[in-house]
């Protein structure tokens, strides 16, 4: 049996119809008995009249199926029709019929063959589904629509049109750009998201695409809308591009809910901000005053008093620093409040850090007769990475309430190292004391803003309650914890733990604080005996605080001139620089203190001479602006003895190794 009887016994077989005719339509060649099956005809009558099979095709359909035969071009491609038959039983079937000419081995056309397929149930199911798709879109508060190819002919608009657009259906099939017109004026700019669709289609060639368009429309009774509005491109079954589709909804509520939040938002913000900027200027008006307070209490000390006025400066120093601190508390809780405060990660020594508050904080503690110790364990590293600032902050506040809250006794602090890896270590870090403690009931409050534990604590031992509140906070935004245990009347123990990287060399021994304490006070002696040789421009506006600095710069051996606004020094500086340090304000009345520095930078003569910030606006924008304008360092007022002596001995140094 040849391969010809297969694809003979494979067509009988077939529930589609096979058929080949000649090359002129005028004889059939062959047709399989699924024929008979779907038109409900003879074999035999096709046979005998070859054109019978177009007098069963639906009236409607018939001139468009003729012209179709007529125009089937003699090449290689096939060509798909489907028309609908009438049968003899009245019974209405789709037909889906693929032709194709047959060609011999010259490639000379002998005839064509085709295969029909009986389409109605398929069909009958899609018009089914089209029908309920009708009542859904009937039903529903969304625009379906369909366009032609060209996108100048609505072929279809359900009837939420009318409901969001409040106009009819019928003025969109009559005029199918009419919706452009409903868009309110700021919106109309630009092609609309069909015109974009064919644009890309015609000159790009594009193949699935999809825009979504968000637009605001008014309706006939004037109410504004906004709409969603996704159109995307239409292929039929051999990807020919046949028109748009698109699916248009009303989002006014959800707009309008998200306005809403956005303002909420953005009003929050504006009160943060305005509260911040309130507190950043009221801290820096307070510090103006403080820098006189405890500039002239530091000037008076090195000029040498009695012991009688030598304790008065002393409680005026004393309550200078604690207002100081509180001024600095409110600040923090401020930065913390609008979520501003910033951290860094630097590296420093741990061991070292704990041991420079203890000294700092050990002539508190020998006023009220404390024993202040400090433990740190062996196995603990000390080489890290973190924010020292926020480290010696968290450090100041425990041990400043713990000494505050101790009459008799003793105050410890204690660094250990609970979990050690090979790139950073958790350490917790205690402080310890004897003094009043907290009862059971009042520790949950004890991190609260504005708390204190009772009014007696607050009558005798005064504060706003903000210091472990900003502890928690910047234990929290380090990614630590902090805790409390405490009994009443015999002391209570803060505790908190920081994960901390740890640099590379870090198996030195840390620094003990008996060390640090003699290393410090020698330090001191050294800087007190100092006698600079310098040349320095005092830029201050206030009168006070010029004094001030120019008595501490004085005292140690430097020359000093003083301008108070900064058009004046431009003038001074225009032809050159005598001067081998320049401290800065940079609230002056003219120019800023910033342009000042900026301008000067520009001038060669300029580039290399140190500029200190000397000002009391410590905000974080603040110093980088500083540093971004040519500044070489920042003094925070108010100003102390101390750090103006380091600043000048840092510069000095500099100066003397590039001068030899």
């Amino acid at each position: 049996m040849d391969l010809s009887t297969y694809f003979y016994k494979l067509a009988e077989r077939s529930q589609d119809v096979f058929w080949i005719k000649s090359v002129d339509f005028k004889k059939q060649l062959y047709i399989n008995q699924a024929y008979q099956t779907i038109w409900g005809c003879s074999c035999q009558s096709i046979y005998d009249d070859p054109s019978s099979w177009l007098n069963s095709i639906v009236e409607d359909d018939r001139q468009r199926v003729t012209e179709e035969f007529q125009k089937i071009p003699l090449d290689a491609e096939s060509h798909t029709i489907t028309y609908r038959i009438l049968r003899s039983d009245n019974d209405v079937r789709w037909i889906n019929e693929v032709i194709f000419p047959i060609f011999d081995s010259n490639q000379n056309c002998i005839g064509y063959a085709g295969i029909a397929k009986d389409i109605t149930g398929n069909l009958a199911r899609f018009d089914e589904a089209s029908q309920f798709f009708r009542y859904f879109a009937d039903k529903v508060q969304t625009v379906f629509w369909v366009r032609d190819m060209n996108c100048n002919k609505q072929l279809y608009v359900s009837p939420g049109y009318e409901k969001i657009w409040g106009r009819s259906v019928e003025s969109l099939y009559e005029n199918p750009d009419s919706w452009i017109d409903t868009l309110v004026p700021e919106d109309r700019i630009g092609p609309h998201a069909a015109e974009t669709l064919v644009q890309d289609h015609l000159e790009k060639s594009l193949g699935e695409i999809q825009y979504e368009k968000r637009y605001r429309i008014r309706r006939t009774d004037g109410e504004v809308r906004w709409i969603k509005d996704i159109s995307f491109p239409i292929y039929d079954n051999r990807d020919k591009f046949i028109g748009f589709a698109g699916i248009a909804e009303d989002i006014t509520k959800y707009v309008l809910h998200d306005q809403e939040l956005q303002d909420a938002k953005e009003h929050a913000e504006m009160a943060n901000q305005a509260k911040a900027n309130f507190l950043a200027m009221m801290s820096h008006e307070l510090r103006t005053p403080l820098n006189a307070v405890l500039g002239m209490t530091q000037v008076l000390r090195m000029k040498g008093l009695p012991k009688e006025l030598d304790e008065c400066v002393s409680v005026i120093t004393q309550a200078g620093n604690n207002l100081l601190s509180l001024v600095n508390d409110i600040l923090d809780f401020a930065k913390l409040e609008v979520g501003k405060l910033s951290f860094s990660k630097e590296p420093l020594d741990l061991s070292l850090l704990v041991s420079q508050v203890i000294c700092s904080m050990s002539y508190q503690a020998k006023e009220k007769g404390i024993e202040l110790s400090v433990e740190y364990q062996d196995d603990a590293p000390h080489l890290v990475f973190g924010d020292a600032k926020r480290i010696r902050q968290i450090l100041v506040n425990l041990l400043g309430n713990a000494i505050k809250f101790t009459e008799k006794g003793f105050v410890r602090a204690k660094v250990s190292s609970v979990i050690k890896g090979a790139r950073d270590a958790t350490f917790n870090i205690s402080v310890t004391d004897t003094g009043i403690g907290v009862s059971q009931d009042k520790l949950e409050f004890i991190f609260e803003k504005f708390s204190q534990i009772d009014s007696s604590y607050h009558r005798r031992h005064k504060g706003t309650g903000l210091g472990l509140s900003i502890t928690k906070e910047l234990v929290e935004k380090m990614g630590g914890r902090i805790e409390v245990k405490s009994e009443l009347g015999k002391g209570s123990e803060f505790s908190f733990t920081l994960t901390l990287p740890l640099q590379y060399s870090s198996l030195e021994k840390p620094i003990s604080s008996q060390d640090f304490a003699k290393w410090l006070g020698n330090q001191s002696a050294q800087t007190e005996r100092q006698n600079f040789d310098l040349d320095i421009l005092l830029v201050e506006d206030n009168s006070i605080n010029q004094r001030i600095a120019k008595i501490m710069l004085e005292e140690v051996g430097c020359r000093v001139d003083i301008i108070d606004n900064g058009r004046d020094v431009l003038e001074r500086l225009q032809d050159g620089c005598n001067y081998d340090l320049i401290f800065m304000d940079i609230g002056l009345p003219d120019i800023s203190g910033f342009d000042v520095v900026a301008l000067l930078r520009k001038q060669e003569w300029l580039c290399e001479v140190p500029i200190i910030a000397m000002t009391a606006h410590i905000l974080e924008r603040d110093k980088q602006q500083c540093f971004a304008v040519g500044m070489n360092g920042i003094i925070v007022k108010p100003i102390s003895h101390d750090e103006i002596v380091g600043t000048l001995q840092y510069w000095a140094t500099k100066k003397s190794a590039k001068v030899g």
